[in-house]
């Protein structure tokens, strides 16, 4: 699997997840629920709720690989992260649309000063991360780039960045495992995600609500799944990705999060 076609999964995987918080799935599709609940299927019905919902969670963990791989292979390092960070700012205000259109798809209020910054905030102070960690790997000030490494996530977690520290976590384990065996990176994921989803996995321990388990599930081994995704099937080759196509996966983040939010909105 080349990495355009991780791009493509990882767009349609975050299309549908968004899509489902603004259209829920079971609305559309009841005549299929009803038909399943006819035959006496709710066993079913509940079991194929749970899968639908993994599809959402493999976005985020193939975007964090594939802008890895980017700085890795990118012949401009500067002129990359700008990109990253100039959608940020254009992805921002359909951000919030998309997120109030949320709340009041589910009928709770929406505080502007409560919604977080987009997930391409969070890549791309990670990339500045990465890239400064590298010069001073490479420099051999090794305890400059520990510290800078922290930085990262304390800032990512007080600027209330999507993902926080946990998607900072994720993106310098992509940047330091490139080149070991794939069973080993898949073996490291395993407490790297449970690291960066550490207050969620503390739950399983201290939640007291049974329904709430396979919430937390959801939410940590979906995410395991989404890495395992690069990890295991990546054959290193870009792909052929034209400038459009380019342009078009830059774009594709912002706008579909206006569409969904004014059709969410407008409801």
């Amino acid at each position: 699997m080349n990495k355009k076609q991780l791009k493509i999964i990882a767009c349609l995987c975050m299309f549908y997840d968004h899509l489902d918080r603004i259209l829920p799935i079971q609305l559309l599709l009841a005549p299929l629920w009803d038909w399943l609940y006819e035959m006496g299927q709710e066993a079913l019905i509940d079991q194929l709720f749970r899968l639908l919902n993994y599809i959402g969670r493999l976005a985020a963990p193939i975007f964090l690989f594939c802008i890895v791989d980017g700085f890795f292979h990118t012949h401009d390092k500067k002129r990359y992260i700008q990109r990253v960070a100039i959608t940020a700012l254009l992805a921002q205000v359909p951000y919030i649309l998309f997120n109030m259109a949320e709340m009041h798809t589910y009928g709770a209020a929406a505080l502007i000063s409560e919604i977080d910054l987009n997930i391409l905030f969070t890549l791309s102070l990670g990339l500045i991360a990465i890239w400064l960690t590298d010069t001073l790997l490479q420099r051999r000030q090794y305890l400059l780039a520990i510290i800078s490494i922290i930085t990262a996530c304390l800032l990512a977690t007080g600027l209330h960045m999507e993902g926080e520290y946990g998607y900072i976590l994720i993106l310098f384990a992509f940047y330091f495992l490139k080149d070991q065996k794939r069973w080993l990176q898949a073996l490291l994921f395993i407490p790297i995600v449970i690291l960066s989803r550490y207050r969620l996995f503390m739950l399983l321990f201290t939640e007291t609500d049974a329904r709430m388990v396979p919430t937390v599930i959801l939410n940590i081994f979906g995410n395991y799944l989404g890495l395992l995704i690069p990890i295991c099937f990546y054959n290193g080759q870009k792909g052929s990705i034209s400038k459009t196509m380019q342009l078009g996966m830059y774009a594709f983040y912002p706008l579909h999060l206006l569409v969904l939010g004014m059709i969410g909105l407008l409801r």
